[in-house]
């Protein structure tokens, strides 16, 4: 009944230069964003996006991490999901990886020798630590999945 329409997938670079050229005809965003802030978001998603389908990857072949690692779990991703699409432009980007416990585990390093670890949990909650050669903190973050956890800002912008 339906036909059958399959689309082809975009390279990269065709994919950055067509989000370059995009302008919201929303004009509650316009005033808000340059266009090229508009363009970084993308990159950044899109950059996001790369390192969690990498991660899920990795984490379904069986035994993964030749330690019995379990797979990622689904809800992890779907909330990593939701997590990138409200990912600000200019923070820095994390490495995203799949954790042995199942979940996803985000890290960002900073120049003063700060790491920053997060692990997305299958409840939506961001367990979080920060550790250098200062100080040690550690927490939880519940978010209500509508913008970036103003927490995890906060501790961003201190080390950025």
């Amino acid at each position: 009944m339906y036909p059958d329409i399959s689309i082809e997938k975009l390279p990269i670079e065709r994919y950055i230069q067509s989000t370059q050229s995009i302008q919201f005809q929303n004009s509650a965003l316009s005033p808000k964003f340059k266009r090229q802030e508009i363009s970084q978001i993308y990159i950044s998603q899109l950059k996001l996006s790369q390192l969690l389908n990498e991660a899920k990857k990795r984490a379904n072949i069986p035994n993964w991490d030749d330690e019995d690692g379990l797979p990622a779990d689904e809800k992890c991703f779907h909330f990593m999901q939701t997590f990138i699409s409200v990912y600000p432009s200019g923070l820095p980007l994390p490495d995203i990886y799949p954790d042995p416990d199942g979940t996803i585990g985000m890290e960002w390093e900073f120049v003063d020798g700060t790491s920053l670890v997060a692990n997305m949990m299958p409840s939506g909650e961001i367990a979080y630590s920060v550790y250098g050669t200062k100080e040690k903190t550690y927490g939880a973050i519940r978010w209500d999945q509508l913008k970036f956890p103003q927490q995890l800002l906060n501790i961003l912008l201190t080390y950025e």
